[in-house]
């Protein structure tokens, strides 16, 4: 260091001397940068001399950054002086010189701060040089301002995390964040409205840098989320931000005309999704940790870029999202009204079932009902909400009762328990009504498949004889002593014996019934509920049930046989079966 005097002086001559020399030679002929001659002249030499001034600056603080932005300035001022004097040769060398000007500034930015900040500041001078490159129609700037905005996010990723306090939204790691989705953001909007004579080769750009635009974005919220917003409100300010996040990407498709901005806009919904997952992780309900302002703010924002995005997208590809978010709120409700019932009657009672049932038996009624709101967005996407849509729920209703079916027992303190009347029964009850007013009223069930017509009577008739077998259950749980478990129903004998002669009266019920109606396919099913209950009786009672029990089985079930013979012979066939 302390010689440093004489070898400083000697690196500056050699640069002065050679700008001059190109200098001069540029105004009486076009330099060729494919010599090596000129190449060496213009571009070696500042490279030569900033790797050893480097070396003689290295012990100084900020030394290698000052440098590199002394260089940019004299480079800078000389591509100014030459653009005042005419020749052939110095629009070239004018180029070059700036670009060199662009490139040692860049190189000053990680010399002097952190990784963060190069990132920001590399992002914004990307998106700047693929804006001039756009203006004069140089590939080379507009793939030089490409290449720097992956260099900034390589830049932020590898740079190492700062343990200090900070303070929130202005902070290097989210400022960084912030600047690489703004770059993200601008570039794609320049290559998607520019008008470029190879558009045809920019393709599918304007939609990859608008993805990694919004990638940093989220980045950005996880930058700070992570630091300053306590474990249990996250969640909460995840919906908060990415509602935020739609709505200002939606009010910019409208307000620019830009349909690609509504892509993250949609987005919405599957994030929705995820919280709502995480939520369940975590195992409070929605309105709890802010999720009662969140929530609606997020179903607010949601609705609002549908709308919106009407006018960009056809009815019936928006019709999933509509569905989606539907189902998505009737989740919450019912996850929310199962909680509320819990806390007012007790965990493990019947009124968890029942206030889990409520929300889904409320809407699925709705769909039933001809007189649905003549609004948007039913208005304008009524089949997607009266076919998927109330689909989904009558499967969700079904599958509910199926399970109360098995695991619940009707107790619903501070209510006695009475058979039928309890409850349970009667939200089961409800349930099935719903479903089968939806099936045969709504207008949207025509406009479902054929094969999930034909099928659909299936899961309907499971659930209605799982139901009505659970009464009876429920009834000899709590007036006999039966336990309510599943796996000890085979070898109760009195469990047996009753479901013996309880499937019977309903196949004979369902064979008369048919007989009279002439439904041959609803007495083939009667019959086939019939063979069960021989079946069961050989293979199960003979087995697992006592002796006294079992020949009551056989005594019972055989003369309902008889009866059914005599009441109800098969019908004939007909265009209905």
């Amino acid at each position: 260091p302390a010689d440093s005097a004489t070898p400083v002086p000697f690196l500056l001559l050699s640069v002065l001397l050679s700008l001059a020399c190109g200098g001069r030679f540029a105004r009486r002929c076009a330099p060729r940068f494919g010599h090596p001659v000129d190449g060496t002249i213009v571009f070696g030499t500042p490279v030569v001399v900033m790797t050893l001034q480097s070396m003689l600056v290295r012990d100084l603080p900020y030394g290698e950054a000052l440098s590199a932005i002394a260089a940019a300035a004299v480079y800078a001022g000389l591509a100014l002086a030459l653009r005042r004097r005419a020749g052939p040769g110095v629009a070239l060398l004018v180029r070059a010189v700036l670009a060199l000007a662009v490139a040692f500034a860049t190189l000053a930015i990680p010399l002097a701060i952190d990784g963060h900040w190069t990132a920001a500041a590399w992002a914004v001078e990307g998106a700047a040089i693929l804006w001039v490159g756009l203006r004069q129609r140089r590939r080379l700037a507009l793939v030089g301002g490409l290449l720097l905005q992956a260099a900034a996010g390589f830049a932020y990723l590898a740079a190492p995390e700062v343990a200090a306090a900070r303070v929130p939204l202005a902070n290097a790691a989210f400022v960084g964040c912030l600047l690489l989705a703004a770059g993200g953001v601008l570039s794609a909007r320049l290559l998607a409205t520019a008008a470029w004579p190879h558009a045809a080769r920019i393709g599918r750009w304007p939609g990859v840098l608008l993805a990694w635009g919004t990638w940093w974005w989220f980045c950005a919220a996880r930058a700070d989320f992570g630091h300053f917003v306590a474990y249990r409100w996250q969640r909460t300010a995840w919906l908060a931000w990415a509602a935020a996040t739609a709505a200002l990407a939606g009010f910019g498709a409208a307000r620019r005309a830009w349909r690609r901005l509504q892509v993250p806009a949609l987005a919405l919904l599957p994030v929705m999704l995820l919280v709502a997952l995480r939520w369940v992780e975590l195992g409070s309900p929605p309105l709890a940790q802010g999720g009662a302002l969140a929530w609606p703010l997020a179903f607010v924002a949601l609705y609002a870029v549908l709308r919106g995005a009407e006018a960009d997208f056809p009815a019936q590809r928006l019709g999933s999202w509509h569905v989606g978010s539907l189902w998505l709120l009737l989740a919450l409700l019912c996850w929310q009204s199962g909680w509320f019932a819990q806390r007012a009657g007790g965990p493990g009672t019947a009124w968890v079932p029942v206030g889990v049932a409520v929300p889904a038996l409320l809407l699925l009624a709705a769909a039933g009902w001809r007189g649905l709101p003549q609004r948007w967005p039913v208005l304008r996407h009524r089949e997607a909400y009266l076919t998927a849509g109330a689909l989904g729920i009558a499967v969700a209703v079904l599958t509910w009762s199926l399970v109360a079916s098995l695991r619940h027992d009707g107790t619903a303190p501070p209510l006695p328990f009475v058979v039928l009347l309890n409850p349970l029964d009667l939200t089961q009850a409800a349930a099935l009504l719903a479903v089968q007013r939806w099936w045969t009223r709504s207008p949207g069930t025509a406009a479902l498949p054929a094969a999930v017509r034909r099928a659909a009577p299936v899961p309907f008739g499971v659930a209605v004889f799982a139901a009505l077998n659970a009464v009876l259950l429920r009834a000899m749980h709590h007036y006999a002593g039966v336990d309510y478990a599943p796996h000890d129903w085979i070898g109760e004998s009195s469990v047996q014996t009753a479901l013996s002669i309880f499937w019977t009266v309903l196949a004979m019920g369902t064979m008369v019934f048919a007989t009279r109606r002439a439904r041959r396919a609803a007495w083939l099913l009667g019959a086939a509920l019939l063979a069960a209950v021989v079946a069961k009786l050989f293979l199960v009672g003979l087995a697992r049930v006592a002796a006294l029990a079992r020949i009551t089985s056989f005594i019972v079930v055989g003369a309902l046989i008889l009866v059914i013979g005599w009441l109800s012979p098969l019908p004939p066939a007909n265009r209905r079966d």
